[in-house]
């Protein structure tokens, strides 16, 4: 099995989780009852057991995130804050287009969708009081379930209002995904927020993301280069519904196509800071329709912290474990299966190993 793949992104999160003080009283209980001396007792080596759990939980529980979000999910074994943690997505925005102006969707003359036309201007709710301005765009009931955001004509849009919202503070990283549909080959903007991200398709069918980076988390004003990544082309047909999704998480940019990863490139620098709308269209072009839009924000969850006198056996400070949005091992960031080592006082060692199809031993 090889060893974990190291990174050297900084990250912060409070300590706390699992004590060793409960499962002391735990197993002495346990000792109580099984009739096992105190001396014995003493012999048992507490943080072994509670290490090895410890990690555990947090690798199955990040496995289970991934399958039920389809998204990548990172864990982070911190060895100087001897800390275990994943880095969840927590959604920040969703818009379904089922309604207008906050009644039920309308039914007038048809449209060039094929659905019924509405009038252009208003707006569409979303989740977390986050409307949708629509910008020359429509709101039918022509979605992939119920209605859509239909932009057929010139830089017909939606834009949405987030500047000054904390949680759109993409300082660690974000994802954005939804399902389109062009009617002809395109060459649109999908998603864009200023100089901080924008998702494209190109009239060869391929999806491209781009993502401004910051030159540290205290100057994230200053730029210091785009991340880009590109899907192979024909991921998106005209007339069909395709799902497309891009997480950047601070270890990878993920392109994803229908819950495939399509592109893919590492990279650990902060988002760069911009105060601008979001946006869904493009302003010049046109795109088609978009429907179950969602915007995510990547946080470092608590996670566990090691008991004393155990600590990860590998060099760098920091390594990384990422799980597919099927719960696999990401086979664009782990070449198979891996194992995590961790030390214990005395010089005793065991690993934790993690198959290719995300099975924790």
């Amino acid at each position: 099995m090889t060893l974990l793949r190291a990174r050297s992104a900084r990250r912060r999160a409070p300590r706390g989780g699992f004590t060793l003080l409960e499962l002391m009283v735990v197993l002495a209980i346990l000792a109580i009852l099984m009739g096992i001396g105190v001396g014995q007792l003493q012999k048992l080596n507490f943080a072994r057991y509670a290490a090895v759990g410890q990690v555990k939980t947090v690798l199955r529980n990040a496995r289970e995130s991934a399958i039920a979000s389809g998204l990548p999910v990172t864990v982070v074994c911190d060895k100087t804050e001897s800390r275990v943690y994943d880095l969840a997505v927590r959604p920040v925005g969703q818009w379904q287009f089922e309604s207008l102006d906050g009644a039920a969707v309308p039914t007038p003359a048809p449209s060039a969708a094929g659905g019924k036309k509405l009038p252009a201007g208003g707006s569409s709710p979303g989740a977390f009081g986050l409307d949708a301005r629509l910008l020359g765009a429509t709101v039918e009931p022509v979605g992939r379930l119920g209605g859509a955001l239909v932009c057929l004509t010139q830089g017909a849009r939606a834009e949405v209002s987030v500047a000054g919202l904390s949680p759109w503070d993409f300082v660690d990283g974000f994802s954005v995904e939804c399902d389109l549909k062009v009617e002809k080959d395109a060459s649109a903007v999908i998603f864009r927020r200023g100089k901080q991200f924008k998702m494209s398709v190109a009239p060869d069918g391929s999806v491209e993301m781009q993502v401004g980076l910051a030159e540290s988390e205290k100057e994230r004003g200053k730029g210091m280069g785009t991340l880009i990544v590109t899907t192979p082309p024909s991921v998106v047909l005209p007339g069909r519904w395709t799902r497309v999704a891009a997480v950047y998480d601070r270890c990878a940019l993920t392109l994803l196509v229908d819950g495939v990863p399509r592109g893919f490139r590492e990279a650990s620098q902060p988002v760069l800071a911009d105060p601008g709308a979001f946006e869904m269209g493009d302003r010049n072009g046109i795109l088609g329709l978009l429907d179950g839009v969602k915007v995510g924000l990547i946080v470092s969850r608590e996670g566990q912290v090691l008991p004393r006198d155990v600590t990860f056996g590998f060099a760098p400070p920091r390594a990384f474990v990422r799980f597919d949005g099927e719960g696999r091992l990401d086979p664009a960031f782990h070449g198979g299966s891996l194992s995590i080592p961790l030390a214990f006082e005395g010089g005793t060692k065991r690993e934790i190993s993690v198959g290719p199809y995300g099975t924790v031993r």
